[in-house]
């Protein structure tokens, strides 16, 4: 179990539910209320539109949206969700019938899972504690202050090696073929005080292939590098 996970456990989380069904809010609701894994402080809301204020108006951990809705869709709803904070986690809702048609909309939103109507309670709890894991895992990764390029390595290999890891708790529950990636946001972003620091780094990240860099620029006499880890590339090598 990381550090991560037990932040999970700990904290209690702010979810947003958002589906023009009562039914299905209460169910939900409810569902979500009877998990060991962990705690939560639940918003229902049936209105989409009024959905968009609650999110520009709260910080929420995860929100969880029905797909289909009048005027503002799920995917949408999520889109804007993620604009605000990247780091907040996204479910989308979907009946069978609209799984083909979502999914070229769902990367809009880059949704971290999707769930189909009716759902497994157990699945839904399990996926919800995998999301508000990864978003513990995102508020950890950055910004970074860090004095000298070895701490830096360090800390950049323990980053990969978290993102190579098969725990159930931080990958998606569903088959190979359908699931979403579940380190979309692995990025990292380093400050480090002085420039020659900060081009010694740059110099060695090159050694990893599966390490691209993003942006650089100074701050606040600060030197700040955006790192993207490919989780991907990483899976690989492993």
């Amino acid at each position: 179990m990381t550090d991560n996970t037990v932040k999970a456990q700990e904290k209690v989380h702010r979810i947003l539910i958002v589906d023009d069904e009562p039914e299905v809010l209460r169910s939900l609701s409810m569902t979500l209320k009877l998990a060991k894994q962990f705690s939560s402080e639940i918003t229902t809301c049936e209105d989409p539109v009024k959905a968009l204020d609650l999110v520009k108006a709260n910080d929420f951990d995860l929100v969880i949206s029905d797909f289909r809705m009048p005027n503002v869709s799920g995917v949408e709803l999520l889109t804007e969700v993620k604009k605000k904070d990247p780091r907040t986690g996204r479910i989308l809702i979907t009946g069978y019938s609209d799984v083909r048609v979502a999914m070229d909309a769902i990367n809009k939103a880059e949704v971290h899972n999707y769930l189909e109507k009716p759902w497994d309670n157990e699945e839904i709890r399990n996926l919800v504690f995998a999301a508000l894991s990864r978003k513990a895992e995102r508020e950890a990764s950055g910004p970074k202050t860090i004095d000298n390029v070895k701490d830096a390595i360090q800390y950049l290999t323990n980053f990969q090696d978290r993102i190579s890891r098969t725990d159930k708790e931080t990958t998606s529950y569903r088959a190979d073929t359908d699931r979403f990636d579940v380190f979309q946001d692995s990025k990292l972003i380093f400050e480090f005080p002085s420039v020659t620091e900060f081009n010694k780094f740059s110099f060695e990240i090159k050694m990893f292939k599966n390490v691209h860099i993003e942006d650089t620029y100074i701050f606040e006499n600060k030197y700040i590098i955006k790192l993207f880890v490919d989780p991907k590339s990483v899976m690989r090598i492993r």
